[in-house]
């Protein structure tokens, strides 16, 4: 399977097609897209207005005022603020403090606006390893081949791949970071950045849900939560470095 890639040049929100093939429950006039991860203490939210049922979330119409909180299988909970990046002009919610999840852990959201309620909820998959990551070298077109194997995460419906690669320009330190995602356990992708640091690559691999999965990839615009559009889905994070030789 060919996977997909995306470059990322700022933070990452899922968009769904505007078709309907979900649930066909009421809708209200706002959004939430929700990736809750194992291996990260740091959780974050989207909520967005949606004008209509038949329209994608309206991302410059921002909800500063919703309370979200997210519990987890042991009951702990943990209040979300609103955040303003206005480097990458996006908002977001996040956990002030940490909230760890583990592999196989259920854990529900509530997002509470205007006298409306919206419950999720949503399973992390089961841990895996990276098997290996190989550096083929250096192409005649200073392109490097690299190849990632990684084990079978349980609950599992599809994976991320995400690799972070510095590079310079006129002496400063940037980083450059592209997604993959594929329903394979291995991928091969090309790195075409000039490495004058030949500096460590970042490799993350990220076990998605099902719910991840029926919202982003079959567009149902209704996952894993009861009412509303949007989706919670679920995720477990594992990194490895290496170095570009």
């Amino acid at each position: 399977m060919k996977p997909f890639e995306l470059i990322l040049c700022g933070a990452m929100v899922c968009s769904l097609s505007c078709t309907i093939t979900g649930p066909d429950n009421e809708l209200f006039p706002f959004n939430v897209r929700c990736i809750a991860k194992a291996g990260t203490d740091i959780q974050q939210c989207y909520i967005y207005r949606t004008v209509s049922r038949d329209d994608n979330p309206s991302y410059d119409l921002d909800v500063p005022d919703a309370d979200v909180v997210m519990i987890n299988s042991r009951g702990e909970r943990r209040i979300f603020s609103f955040y303003t990046d206005s480097v990458h002009s996006s908002t977001y919610y996040r956990s002030d403090s940490g909230f760890a999840l583990s592999e196989n852990e259920t854990f529900s959201l509530r997002v509470k606006h205007d006298n409306i309620t919206v419950n999720g909820e949503a399973a992390v998959p089961g841990n895996f390893k990276i098997l290996s990551i190989t550096n083929r070298g250096e192409n005649e077109n200073h392109t490097y081949t690299i190849d990632v194997q990684w084990q079978k995460s349980n609950n599992s419906a599809i994976y991320q791949v995400k690799s972070v690669v510095p590079f310079t320009n006129n002496g400063h330190l940037y980083y450059e970071e592209r997604l993959y995602e594929t329903r394979d356990t291995s991928i091969s992708f090309a790195l075409d950045l000039p490495f004058q640091n030949r500096d460590s690559v970042l490799v993350q691999v990220t076990a998605l849900d099902k719910n991840y999965y029926d919202a982003t990839s079959l567009h149902y615009q209704q996952v894993g939560i009861d009412r509303g559009i949007g989706f919670v889905g679920a995720g477990l994070v594992q990194s490895k470095r290496f170095m570009i030789q």
